[in-house]
């Protein structure tokens, strides 16, 4: 074997050590990656759930606020009307 050939043969060796390094490098990210996309589908899975969670409460407090509301005008009218007091206090309302 000549110089030449060695100079070769160490150099493929070289360029096949960095090929697996590099190869190493991106089956661990691509691992990384793949870990990533599971927790955050499962994070916005979570997430949603939350999400409808809040909005239903939501709207049964707004359903909430417009039967009080609606019970405060009641009370409104009720309030400003003479048959709404006893007779005998009805003099002085």
């Amino acid at each position: 074997m000549d110089h030449f050939d060695v100079c070769c043969r160490a150099a493929v060796q070289e360029w096949k050590i960095k090929y697996n390094d590099v190869n190493d490098i991106l089956m661990s990210t691509k691992a990384d990656l793949d870990d990533f996309q599971i927790s955050s589908k499962e994070l916005e899975e979570e997430l949603e759930r939350e999400l409808e969670s809040v909005e239903k409460t939501r709207a049964e407090l707004l359903q909430r606020v417009e039967r009080v509301e609606t019970d405060r005008d009641e009370w409104k009218v009720g309030l400003h009307s003479p048959s709404y007091y006893p007779r005998h206090l009805t003099s002085w309302v």
